[in-house]
């Protein structure tokens, strides 16, 4: 019988407590290498995924690879070195997806990054994380992570 996922509720006071949001987030992905993010446009997925990004060891700037739709950074405190950071908004369907290669990216050993996942939901892994960030009333975030 599989085993049902579990999630965790953070709540994100500022951008200043992401690093700290990362590193548990990390922590929370043992063997997985592949981390989706949902949420509002503005909600911080891109903003979580640089802090991610950080503490995996890399001085590459990040940004939002909604045009490019696939970003590589570099650290060489992981193995492989490479860190995948994809942006699936602008895909209008899965083969547009599968026609950039999405399968590579999610079938190599790399820390993969993926924001608005929708429109991969048929081939992503079943072992990842999910976090979907929501945007509070007072303007925090609550970020939930669930463990597949």
């Amino acid at each position: 019988m599989p085993m049902q996922p579990t999630s965790k509720t953070i709540h994100c006071p500022s951008p200043e407590a992401l690093p700290a949001i990362a590193r548990e987030v990390i922590r929370l992905a043992g063997t997985r290498r592949v981390i989706c993010l949902t949420g509002d446009l503005g909600a911080g997925k891109t903003a979580l995924v640089t802090a991610l990004v950080s503490e995996l060891g890399s001085d590459d700037g990040v940004s939002s690879p909604t045009f490019a739709l696939v970003q590589d950074y570099l650290s060489v405190h992981q193995d492989p070195q490479v860190i995948h950071h994809i942006d699936a908004y602008r895909l209008t369907d899965l083969n547009e997806a599968l026609d950039i290669g999405i399968l590579e990216f999610l079938d190599d050993d790399a820390w993969t990054f993926i924001e608005w996942p929708e429109i991969l939901t048929s081939v992503l892994p079943d072992h990842r994380l999910d976090i979907d960030i929501q945007i509070l009333p007072d303007s925090t975030r609550e970020i939930v992570i669930l463990e597949r």
